[in-house]
């Protein structure tokens, strides 16, 4: 379920008006990153956001134009130049899939990320730092079960009791955010050895001393991400200027 549109011309106009706030948001910095020059954005915190008010594909889109755009107009948000929007439409996405129901797609999403970092050329000597992340899958996996992926749906659409509609959604915010994190990190991985022509033997150690560090920074963002969906999703059902649908794109 997710923000319906009653026509195709409103539908982009949402997708531009959702990119226009993406591109601010990646203007504007959420925290500075260590080792490299450059800023994590309030991006990281939009994009899933709009993830859950578009669904996965409106939403991804809005967020892909809004990042690319906001790194050309501040370089510094973009750490991994024009490949760090692949990390934020990831969270989008994950949220988005959650949102209307179709959790299960974020399963390979997420492992490809860990696997791709794993197999990076940092892999071997910084296996330590997916700690969290292998706890994020365990969160992960229950969404092939289709009941599991209508009970957050559920929780979205304030149809459970406000403690678990609270839980489920903060468990969400907290997928969308780790699933940005290990696609960027990912990337990251290749991008500062191939890019900045960093050994794996300098570049591995910044990782694992961030190990127990990222993790404060992911908790954080879930918890501001998690307050800021509910009080979103609270106004959109107490007024009636959009309506509750499934994205036209996946309807029939």
């Amino acid at each position: 379920m997710s923000i319906a549109t009653r026509s195709v011309t409103l539908r982009w106009a949402l997708i531009g008006v959702f990119a226009a706030l993406q591109t601010v948001a990646t203007i504007m910095p959420f925290t500075v990153t260590i080792g490299t020059e450059g800023t994590i954005s309030i991006g990281l915190l939009t994009a899933p956001l709009i993830g859950v008010l578009l669904g996965p594909i409106s939403g991804v889109l809005a967020v892909l134009i809004g990042s690319l755009l906001g790194i050309m107009m501040n370089t510094a948000s973009g750490v991994m130049g024009f490949f760090t929007p692949i990390a934020t439409i990831s969270g989008a996405f994950a949220a988005g899939m959650i949102r209307t129901g179709k959790g299960y797609g974020v399963i390979p999403v997420f492992i490809i990320g860990i696997l791709a970092f794993l197999l990076s050329p940092i892999g071997t000597l910084a296996y330590g730092y997916i700690w969290l992340h292998l706890i994020t899958l365990v969160l992960i996996v229950p969404l092939a079960i289709p009941s599991v992926s209508q009970f957050f749906e559920r929780a979205f659409n304030l149809e459970i009791q406000t403690g678990m509609q609270i839980i489920a959604i903060a468990v969400v915010c907290f997928i969308a955010v780790m699933t940005d994190h290990i696609i960027g990190s990912s990337i990251a991985a290749y991008y500062f050895v191939i890019v900045y022509f960093m050994t794996p033997e300098s570049l591995a150690p910044i990782f694992v001393a961030v190990s127990f560090v990222y993790p404060i920074e992911r908790i954080v963002a879930t918890a501001i991400l998690t307050v800021v969906v509910l009080g979103v999703l609270r106004g959109i059902h107490t007024t009636s200027l959009v309506q509750q649908v499934e994205e036209p794109e996946s309807a029939s």
